[in-house]
């Protein structure tokens, strides 16, 4: 979010500070202000944008699998804006409608690998349906 156009007036004293400037890109950023009329009249200032907390995750999976065959599944952190939350921590429970599934315990207190994590491969004694994921603690792989 930006501000609106600003006029100068006698009393900012050549100063002024916009409030609620809101950036949702994470990553090196560049705030720019220009003089409407005369636009030599210019200056910026860069700004390291972060990833805000985890938020929901990406899970992929292979669009078919064998039954009793291992595959993998991918998770990405993202915060509410998607970027990645590379500071995500949080436990990860993979879950499925399979009621045969089974799975072998994941790395406690791993970093999430900068917000992506890939719990290995799930046993699956038939295909899965989907998969659904929660937050909490340190993250591991529950199947």
């Amino acid at each position: 979010m930006l501000p609106a156009n600003y006029t100068f007036v006698a009393a900012d004293n050549g100063v002024h500070t916009f409030a609620n400037v809101l950036l949702k890109i994470a990553g090196a950023q560049t705030i720019t202000a220009t003089d409407t009329v005369t636009s030599a009249i210019t200056g910026s200032a860069n700004v390291t944008v972060n990833a805000a907390a985890a938020a929901t995750f990406d899970v992929t999976a292979p669009a078919t699998a064998t039954a009793g065959a291992s595959f993998s599944v991918g998770l990405t952190a993202r915060d509410a804006y998607s970027n990645i939350a590379t500071g995500y921590t949080g436990t990860v429970r993979i879950s499925t409608t399979d009621g045969q599934a089974r799975g072998r315990p994941g790395p406690a207190g791993v970093a999430a690998s900068s917000g992506c994590y890939s719990p290995g491969n799930p046993r699956h004694d038939r295909p899965p349906r989907h998969l659904q994921q929660g937050l909490a603690g340190a993250l591991k792989e529950e199947v």
